[in-house]
């Protein structure tokens, strides 16, 4: 699963780099990377204010992730395959978790 896994880790660890970008404002709104929920997409705004809230449950997956991936590579045993699922699991929670803080903040109206 060595390759599964470093795979997934790569994955994980682009994604959260694209949700950071847009809550820097420097990766644009667009159709292809980044949260896209109707309320995050709506105008450049809301995709900053959305990818804003979305930044530490992204990272935190991504740390979760990463870390499943090392300990399933380090271990390449049965245990590999459970621990492969895991982050698997782990990453379609927090793309879910991530997603809901990023739609919220994007409904909430903008500090002025």
């Amino acid at each position: 699963m060595t390759s599964l896994d470093i795979l997934i880790a790569i994955l994980a660890i682009v994604a959260g780099a694209a949700v950071q970008l847009a809550a820097r404002g420097r990766l644009p709104r667009n159709g292809i990377i980044g949260i896209r929920t109707a309320s995050v997409r709506r105008d450049d705004s809301t995709w900053v204010r959305g990818h804003r809230a979305a930044v530490v449950p992204t990272w935190v997956t991504v740390f979760v992730v990463v870390t499943l991936a090392a300990v399933s590579i380090a271990r390449d045993d049965a245990s590999s395959v459970v621990l492969t699922s895991v982050a698997v699991a782990v990453i379609l929670a927090g793309a879910f978790v991530s997603s809901v803080f990023a739609g919220r903040a994007a409904r909430r109206p903008p500090h002025r």
